[in-house]
């Protein structure tokens, strides 16, 4: 069983997509690659909740999942660091 980022990562290198280590800005068509993939499931998500449809809301959040840990992968931003402190913030 993989973590999330760790999976993103092998896929990323399966497929010779962009991997950053440290935060870093990339391209503009590797950034309109990351804003459609991530609307394209938002959309997807909003069209199973209109829907009414668990088994596609539930599709839509791991697809959400995907895009957003692939987007962290291509950044190299910790995933897990940003939304620690996030949590760490919102629950002050």
């Amino acid at each position: 069983m993989y973590d999330p980022y760790s999976a993103l990562l092998d896929f990323h290198r399966l497929f010779g997509l962009d991997i950053n280590i440290k935060p870093t800005l990339v391209s503009e068509q590797t950034t309109k690659l990351r804003i459609n993939l991530i609307n394209e499931e938002a959309k997807e998500f909003e069209n199973a909740c209109n829907d009414g449809n668990l088994v596609e809301i539930a599709d839509a959040i791991a697809d959400l999942l995907y895009v957003v840990y692939g987007a962290a992968v291509t950044y190299g931003i910790s995933a897990e660091d940003v939304f620690n402190e996030v949590h760490r913030s919102n629950m002050i």
